[in-house]
């Protein structure tokens, strides 16, 4: 129902799981690159939803495209539009379910990057 755009969002969701898990293990090992990994956890997580409300604003657009058509009986427009604008609504949905715990975990991560200050290099 969501469109191509959820396999983009849930292609987001795999690589941003490792990753944030990655960051949190940076972070308590305390190793000065987890701050940097926080943040593209952060992003990889902020692009499913973005890719999921994409996914809804296209798929709206194909339903009112298709509503312009002289085909389609008047009566029937009202059903086509909420059905359609359900399925489009679905992107968001995906998107938003695969960009959470990346985004969680991502801004748990960058939080205890400044609660828990990196190791000082020895030498």
């Amino acid at each position: 129902m969501a469109g191509w755009t959820a396999y983009v969002c849930l292609l987001l969701g795999i690589i941003g799981i490792p990753f944030s898990l990655l960051a949190i293990t940076l972070t308590i090992a305390r190793v000065r690159a987890a701050r940097l990994v926080a943040i593209l956890v952060l992003c990889l997580g902020g692009l499913a939803p973005a890719f999921g409300a994409f996914g809804m604003y296209r798929g709206r657009a194909i339903v009112d495209d298709v509503l312009l058509s002289p085909a389609i009986e008047p009566s029937n427009k009202a059903k086509i539009r909420q059905q359609g604008y359900y399925e489009a609504q679905q992107a968001l949905n995906v998107g938003l379910v695969c960009g959470a715990l990346p985004l969680l975990l991502g801004a748990v991560s960058l939080a205890l990057t400044f609660a828990i200050p990196p190791r000082k290099r020895e030498g």
